[in-house]
Order: C-alpha cells, then sequence, then structure tokens
C-alpha cells in the first residue's frame, strides 16, 4: 500500500469501518462541512466528500483507537499506522458484484 492510500486508513478498522466512519460522518455533517467549505481552502479544494476522507475519518479512526485501548493520542496513531495490514485482512471492503 503506498503511504497515501496508508495514510487514509484507519488502521484496524480497515477498508469497511472507513466507508461506515465516511457515510455517518457524510449524514450527520454535511451540510455543517459545505458551509464552512465557503471559508476554508482545504475544505474546498477536496470537497466535501474528500475532505471527509482525507480528514475527519483518519482522526475519528485516532479516537476510537484511543477510546479502545484506553491510551493517548500519539500511541493511537502509531497503532492505527502500524495495524492497516490487519485492517486490509479483517474489515476489507467487500467488492461489488457485477451480474448479467
Amino acid at each position: 500500500m503506498t503511504d497515501d492510500l496508508q495514510a487514509l486508513s484507519p488502521g484496524y478498522y480497515g477498508a469497511r469501518g472507513a466507508r461506515i466512519m465516511l457515510d455517518h460522518i457524510i449524514s450527520r455533517f454535511a451540510p455543517q462541512i459545505r458551509k464552512l467549505a465557503v471559508l476554508d481552502k482545504t475544505i474546498s479544494s477536496r470537497g466535501v466528500t474528500g475532505y471527509v476522507q482525507a480528514v475527519l475519518v483518519p482522526e475519528l479512526a485516532v479516537r476510537l483507537i484511543k477510546t479502545d485501548l484506553c491510551i493517548d493520542e500519539e500511541k493511537a496513531r502509531s497503532i492505527m499506522k502500524e495495524s492497516v495490514s490487519l485492517g486490509d485482512l479483517l474489515n476489507s471492503e467487500d467488492d461489488d458484484e457485477i451480474r448479467r
């Protein structure tokens, strides 16, 4: 996995966890994020979904890992990075099935 993709991975939560976090954040906060996009170049340059994927999902994952393991933020970030391959194995996203 490239460093760019690894940075977007929520560690042991895997792609499935990332999708669930993305869906929840978008459904709960999209209107507020859109309003902020007018003022914030980081959000407006990536769009709402891109911003949520690149910034908010990894931050949520760090907070969840921190809570799961009762550790500090620095250690949670380290575990998130170290557990990417585990997340890919245990919580991979099911491939879309296309039927003819």
